[in-house]
């Protein structure tokens, strides 16, 4: 999370075929995730895609990303991708 917070930059954050599972004060959230930014040391681009998995806490001020697991996958399984265009992810 450090590197996220000192290291990059991000120009667009999107998601996509977002599940969330809730128990109380507990959200799961899984599904797709496009990052789209430039890193601060060399002003490089990038851009990813990877599945993901978030654990979200409300303790009362509002919600807060605890945990994070990120697996980057192929670009094409993107729904906006050129050859994927309904969004539909075969299984």
């Amino acid at each position: 999370m450090e590197y996220l917070r000192s290291s990059v930059r991000f120009s667009h954050v999107r998601r996509s075929g977002i599940a969330v599972s809730h128990w109380g004060s507990l959200a799961i959230c899984t599904g797709l995730l496009k990052l789209q930014g430039y890193r601060l040391a060399d002003s490089v681009p990038f851009e990813s895609v990877s599945f993901v998995t978030q654990a979200w806490t409300n303790h009362g001020t509002g919600w807060r990303l605890g945990l994070m697991q990120s697996t980057k996958v192929a670009d094409t399984l993107w729904p906006m991708a050129g050859n994927n265009p309904t969004g539909i992810i075969d299984e």
